[in-house]
């Protein structure tokens, strides 16, 4: 087994130049112990760069999820939180506007059922009290996204209201709640919040590549004390395995009781369903899904250009946890970090395919329609003869039925399945679908517009990626450098489009003059030309 692991090493090594990943570092546990861990590459490319080890920090994004999630748990167990009641009793400003808004508990912040909108911001204030003062600012009069308690999306400001109300039970900051009630009693020494304390250990750097192709480091760490529940925690491989074998053992962790095994379920158990054919979930803090078979429960995280992924399979008492310094999409975190666990345990190289059932033809006129999505972009959902069939940003996808209300289908190119699931109503149209688990709702196409106006978005706009923005035959089309493609684009209004890379706005300011595009509604790449 150990051989096996020294070959999937050698693979990490090979993908890292590939993608020109400066480094990672892995950690495997099996039966409650660490049973491999290294380090790859280099913390910074530049001079004062060291050797990555297991012990190199690394922000881990949205991977602090998890460490949220237990503390909340360990607060719900001691009575001081619950699960079950509405945030409005315990808040008395929390008044967000939408379907269900009255009933958001924190079981739904916890599950990212709570239809809240999502955000994400690198930079921001550092003083304690900034989480409560920047949710009182930025749900003001703030609507929902999607009906609370009715389907999943993703929300970081639905984790940090957890946070909020976690240090507010508590009577403790953030922060210094989560050293007293995760890190210190799973000696996770490293861990932290404060970049001022990472960076009197080994610290990896972010890394982003220049105009020329280059390779370098950005000098300047992403920081912001408002979104420390939702992604700002900063960890090293080894103090993540502490946090996977305490998971694994129902709570225990050397020999002392942090939470309860009826505790761990609950985070381990699906509270919301994202309708995929890997049976996709999420429970309380945790994404579930089965992978080749097994249960996996995990989480991944990105924040600036730091990538985590986080995987368990609990019933095999095993974890992989991969961190790196760079994303690019040429570097498939997800892939190896499972590729860690099929060897660890003995899984097959694929997965057999789905097999298709019959469908429900009379379902398909309420199903029909077009979908629009953050993550997606544009989903049309059509019955043509015999099959429904999905137009998946201008791509024609012929769909299967899996179940009663999830089908799939195969891009031309291969890979694996997409997933669309149909969220029925109790009468008339169907109002929400997902596709690969992300949400989108229905829909109704405005006219194109004006192509003079398409002439002044066009240019490069950077940030994690280069995108070049250009119009040809009076059609938008981005090219990422990072994927080394150009994606096509359907207009959905005056400065609104749907492609591959999702959903994409342009923000203009007052002279008319556009200086952003935002993908996904949260990604932000400025203007460079």
């Amino acid at each position: 087994m150990d051989g096996d692991l020294g070959e999937l090493d050698r693979r990490i090594t090979e993908r890292l130049e590939a993608a020109r990943v400066p480094g990672a570092a892995l950690a495997v546990v099996r039966d409650g112990r660490v049973v491999h861990a290294r380090g790859f590459g280099v913390t910074g490319v530049e001079p004062g760069g060291v050797p990555v080890t297991p012990e190199t920090l690394f922000r881990i994004g949205s991977t602090t999820k998890p460490l949220t999630g237990t503390a909340v748990m360990r607060l719900v167990e001691l009575g001081v939180l619950d699960l079950d009641r509405p945030v409005g009793e315990r808040l008395d400003w929390f008044a967000p506007v939408g379907e269900g808004a009255a009933g958001i508990s924190l079981r739904m912040l916890l599950s990212h059922s709570a239809g809240l909108p999502n955000e994400t911001a690198g930079f921001g204030p550092r003083d304690p009290e900034a989480l409560e003062r920047s949710l009182r600012a930025e749900l003001a009069g703030r609507g929902l996204a999607f009906p609370a308690g009715r389907l999943y999306y993703y929300s970081n400001l639905g984790f940090r209201l957890a946070g909020h109300l976690a240090e507010k039970a508590a009577g403790r900051h953030f922060a210094a709640l989560l050293q007293e009630l995760v890190f210190d009693p799973l000696g996770m020494g490293r861990t932290t919040f404060d970049p001022t304390v990472a960076m009197t250990y080994p610290l990896a750097q972010m890394h982003e590549l220049d105009a020329g192709g280059r390779l370098r480091v950005l000098h300047r760490f992403t920081e912001n004390a408002a979104r420390y529940p939702a992604g700002g925690a900063i960890s090293t491989v080894l103090d993540l395995a502490r946090l996977a074998i305490m998971h694994l053992g129902g709570g225990r962790f050397e020999g002392a009781r942090m939470l309860s095994p009826e505790s761990v379920r609950a985070m381990h158990s699906s509270q919301v369903d994202l309708r995929t054919l890997a049976g996709a979930a999420y429970g309380l803090a945790f994404r579930l899904e089965r992978h080749k078979g097994v249960r996996i429960v995990g989480h991944a995280g990105r924040q600036g250009t730091f990538d985590s992924r986080f995987i368990m399979a609990p019933d095999q008492g095993a974890a992989a946890i991969l961190l790196s310094n760079r994303i690019t999409a040429r570097f498939p975190a997800q892939a190896l970090a499972l590729e860690a666990l099929d060897r660890l345990l003995g899984l097959p190289e694929t997965e057999p395919p789905p097999r298709p059932v019959e469908p429900d033809r009379s379902a398909w006129p309420l199903a029909a329609g077009d979908f629009i999505g953050s993550e997606v972009g544009l989903a049309r959902v059509r019955a043509e003869g015999e099959r429904l069939a999905l137009e998946l940003n201008g791509e024609k996808i012929a769909l299967d039925a899996f179940g009663p209300d999830l089908y799939f289908g195969s891009r031309a190119g291969g890979g694996r399945p997409v997933s669309v699931g149909f969220l029925p109503e109790p009468a008339g149209p169907v109002r929400f679908i997902t596709v690969d688990g992300e949400p989108c709702e229905r829909a109704e196409l405005p006219a194109a517009p004006d192509p003079a106006r398409l002439e002044t978005l066009a240019g490069v706009y950077r940030d994690r990626d280069a995108l070049t923005v250009s119009v040809r035959e009076g059609r938008l089309a981005i090219r990422s450098e990072d994927q080394g493609r150009e994606f096509p684009c359907i207009a959905l209004g005056a400065g609104r489009f749907a492609c591959g890379l999702g959903l994409v706005e342009f923000d203009a300011g007052a002279d008319g003059r556009v200086f952003r595009l935002r993908l996904k509604g949260v990604l932000a790449f400025p203007r460079k030309g």
